[in-house]
């Protein structure tokens, strides 16, 4: 069931009138109605790959439980020298139970998705649900958070319907309350289920209705030049590609945000806030900054579970320690950062999908952030003039960067990245090219102005758009979603709907 579908509207609005008719005094079961409906939604998408879900979902609610119980052994032992052989072998245990199922799960990651031997389809958005199951064992590993108790609240934090196909990737201490209803009353969590706010179901309509704009106005417009010169890129001169490379900015952007939108929407109407994904990437200042703005839960995950552990592991500190000698304090810091940025965007790539173009993906940002911060250029200057040079140069530098990722493989994108250099022509900036690639600009353009301006008015204000609108009188807020609605309902029949492209994550 896509995103996309009038099916899926239809099943988000039939959930939410069960949702709430569930009484007041039964509230501690309306969760059931969230997971039901999940379980159906992966259901219909997929049915023979459920197993995965399933496999993830009980493999680290019963490890994080196992956990939960050794450290409660290691409290009840005490600091005492006599304990301490005993406190030893509990830890060893611990970290036993923590790394078999991590391997397990990221290891049943990669051979699904990086290896051919597997001839199914992927199942649906497991890089996501696996990435955030992970990230609470990690957290329960930690000591960051008690294991959960009840296997049915925790299946529906894995595989709650909006979000399991494409994010945004949760953390379990801020969005398992949330799902299961629950507000802190004199410091204590009180189940008080979640009511009808009529208010809160217009925000959560208006964000969805955006998304399919993005989606169906810019995002599938634009996707069906990008799939043309794809197709059969040798029959194009370095002039397309880097037009093709500007319309891809649009439709990845388009798409995934657009989609963010849309599940962010959906939660919102169940009274469910999930953590934000983008914040006008496009108006960063550097390559760092971008990252701070586009898929920040993922890099989020990154620098909390992958990044600042590594900069204080065994290896990374004996590392520092021998280059302080040799090139200072200061030095040995940069290096530090250097090579961790650069594993983990490394990572970063190897997560957006297999093949050599992926690790140059990440490598090219990894390299690029450690410059930033080798020479102090990652924040914004305080004068406008370089302020805006800033984001010009990220936008270029971001737009090259989607060479290693439209493309479909490392020889496709050096080559074309390469033309644009060698075979570009200024005297090909006509008309000619929008002919060439079957379809006419204005539509586009007036979507990618609709997106300029919201998001100015966004960057400028420092609030989103939609509580911007709630200051307006109900007449003109009325008009603007009308105008969005019947800009949805015009394209959307042209005949270029797609899927979202991270749902096949």
């Amino acid at each position: 069931m896509s995103f996309t579908s009038i099916a899926y509207l239809l099943f988000t609005a039939g959930c939410a009138v069960i949702y709430y008719l569930i009484p007041r005094r039964a509230s501690r079961y309306q969760y059931f109605v969230l997971l039901i409906f999940s379980y159906v939604f992966y259901l219909l998408n997929g049915p023979a790959l459920i197993f995965f879900l399933l496999f993830t979902t009980f493999s680290t609610f019963f490890a994080a439980r196992l956990l939960d119980r050794l450290e409660d052994r290691l409290k009840q032992l005490g600091r005492g020298a006599e304990n301490k052989a005993r406190r030893q072998k509990i830890r060893k245990k611990k970290k036993a139970i923590f790394i078999l199922c991590l391997v397990l799960n990221f290891g049943m990651l990669f051979f699904l998705k990086y290896l051919d031997v597997w001839t199914w389809a992927l199942p649906l958005g497991i890089s996501f649900y696996t990435f955030q199951s992970m990230g609470y064992l990690i957290d329960v590993y930690w000591g960051r958070t008690h294991a959960e108790q009840h296997p049915t609240r925790y299946m529906l934090f894995v595989s709650f319907f909006p979000q399991i196909l494409q994010g945004p990737i949760g953390r379990y201490e801020r969005l398992m309350p949330q799902l299961a209803g629950e507000t802190k009353v004199d410091g204590k969590m009180v189940c008080t289920g979640h009511r009808l706010d009529l208010v809160q179901v217009e925000h959560g309509a208006q964000r969805m209705l955006w998304g399919y704009f993005l989606k169906f106005v810019i995002a599938d417009r634009a996707g069906a030049a990008v799939s043309l010169v794809n197709n059969n890129y040798l029959a194009y001169s370095g002039t397309y590609y880097a037009v093709t490379a500007l319309l891809y900015a649009a439709q990845l952007y388009g798409d995934f945000a657009g989609g963010m939108d849309v599940v962010i929407g959906t939660a919102e109407i169940f009274g469910i806030h999930l953590d934000e994904n983008f914040k006008r990437p496009y108006f960063s200042c550097s390559i760092t900054d971008f990252w701070h703005r586009w898929h920040i839960t993922l890099g989020t995950w990154m620098k909390d579970y992958v990044f600042y552990p590594m900069t204080v592991s065994g290896w990374m500190r004996k590392l520092t320690k021998g280059a302080k000698k040799h090139i200072g304090r200061k030095g040995a810091a940069i290096l530090q950062a250097t090579i961790a940025n650069i594993l983990v965007f490394l990572l970063v790539g190897v997560w957006h999908g297999k093949g050599g173009k992926y690790l140059v993906y990440g490598l090219y940002n990894g390299v690029i952030i450690s410059l930033e911060a080798l020479l102090g250029t990652a924040h914004p200057s305080k004068n406008r003039a370089l302020h805006l040079l800033q984001v010009l140069v990220t936008f270029i530098l971001v737009t090259i960067s989607w060479f290693w990722d439209f493309p479909t493989t490392l020889s496709q994108s050096n080559y074309m990245l390469t033309h644009v250099f060698t075979d570009f022509h200024l005297n090909e900036i006509t008309g000619q090219i929008f002919v060439d690639l079957h379809f006419t600009p204005g539509i586009l353009a007036f979507g990618c102005l609709v997106l300029l301006v919201k998001s100015l008015l966004e960057e400028i204000r420092q609030k989103s758009i939609f509580e911007q609108m709630d200051a307006l009188p109900r007449p003109a807020r009325w008009a603007i979603y009308y105008g969005v609605m019947f800009s949805v309902l015009i394209f959307q029949n042209n005949g270029l709907a797609s899927g979202f492209i991270y749902a096949q994550f």
